[in-house]
């Protein structure tokens, strides 16, 4: 993707900020981020308040809650103090950078706490899923409020006039297990693209496939294949990577109307497997190789030689350390640095 080239190609060498990060307790966003988590300039919480102190978590829970009428509740300001007490080792400007689903009218009021309590800070969001899944957010609003808004999904941001960013991805050792075991991999909820993925699925074994299907969240009724197809309600991350790892390819079906990298995708570059994709755009990115990387536009008709083609083939896209969260945050700090 275009974009995803020029993030790399423009980024700095340098951070001048240190970095809130209001992130996420997924397993996915804790392998992804992990790379920064250690950083002296970076604090990273798993939720805008902070799981890490149980107590005050529900207490913001209990203040936010759309049960009580009454928001403008006592002590809120000494709750808001209680969860912003940061401290880092120099005294460069703070960026507080929080994930799409972070914020939203009940999350208001502490976003303009922190400005309120940290005048110099900059502020940025990042939406990793697209903005029309996120309930009552409006976008508008939300260039307002920020210094800097980006999404992971091309079209998105060219939709909304915000940054893009593609997802980023750690570097991390994974526990591969023995052996390859299935030919074809795929996990996801299904949101809109369910009959793909049946279809996908339909294609590959009618042809001799091997197939590791994971699908979440999907009601019984709906449910089809079930002697084969997994439906789970959800898997640890790491169970993931260590299941595709012992399958030779991947699959990515993206949502409709998206345009940007998958789990999936990462998971490929980092695991040295193949991948099937109905991403167009791919075809143009700095780590495609037609060896490695198969895009249909058909999920009935794909292509099952793909997959069995040079079982001996040694794959390395050259392409992990590009992925890194740091250079995510040298992006925000160059394009804060262009609006001072």
């Amino acid at each position: 993707l275009v974009g995803s080239e020029m993030c790399i190609r423009d980024r700095p060498t340098r951070m001048d900020y240190n970095f809130v990060i209001f992130g996420s307790d997924g397993g996915f966003y804790k392998t992804a981020y992990s790379d920064i988590m250690e950083l002296n300039s970076v604090i990273y919480r798993e939720s805008l308040w902070g799981v890490n102190n149980k107590i005050t978590a529900l207490i913001y829970k209990l203040y936010h809650t759309s049960r009580l009428p009454n928001r403008h509740l006592p002590f809120k300001n000494l709750l808001y103090r209680a969860i912003s007490d940061f401290h880092f080792s120099d005294n460069r400007p703070v960026c507080f950078l929080s994930f799409g689903r972070n914020i939203h009218e009940k999350t208001y009021p502490f976003l303009f706490y922190l400005k309120r309590n940290y005048p110099d800070a900059k502020f940025a969001i990042y939406y990793q899923d697209l903005i029309a899944t996120h309930p009552h957010t409006d976008i508008n609003w939300i260039k307002q409020h920020f210094d800097l808004v980006l999404s992971y999904d091309y079209n998105d941001a060219e939709r909304y006039g915000i940054l893009y960013y593609p997802t980023p991805y750690s570097s991390i050792p994974v526990e591969t297990g023995i052996g390859t075991e299935k030919d074809l991999y795929f996990l996801g909820a299904t949101k809109n693209r369910f009959t793909e993925i049946i279809e996908a699925y339909e294609s590959c074994t009618q042809n001799g496939l091997k197939c590791d299907f994971n699908l979440v969240g999907v009601p019984g009724k709906q449910q089809v294949y079930k002697d084969d197809i997994h439906y789970i309600k959800s898997m640890p991350y790491r169970e993931n990577l260590s299941r595709a790892s012992r399958s030779k390819c991947l699959l990515e079906i993206l949502q409709k109307n998206a345009k940007g990298y998958t789990p999936r995708m990462w998971e490929a570059i980092l695991l040295g497997k193949k991948i099937m994709t109905n991403n167009p755009t791919v075809r143009y990115s700095p780590f495609y190789d037609e060896r490695y990387v198969s895009i249909f536009t058909d999920t009935k008709k794909l292509d099952t030689d793909f997959i069995r083609a040079n079982p001996d083939l040694k794959i390395d896209y050259h392409y992990i350390d590009q992925l890194s969260p740091r250079h995510l945050l040298e992006f925000i700090t160059a394009r804060l640095n262009e609006t001072v």
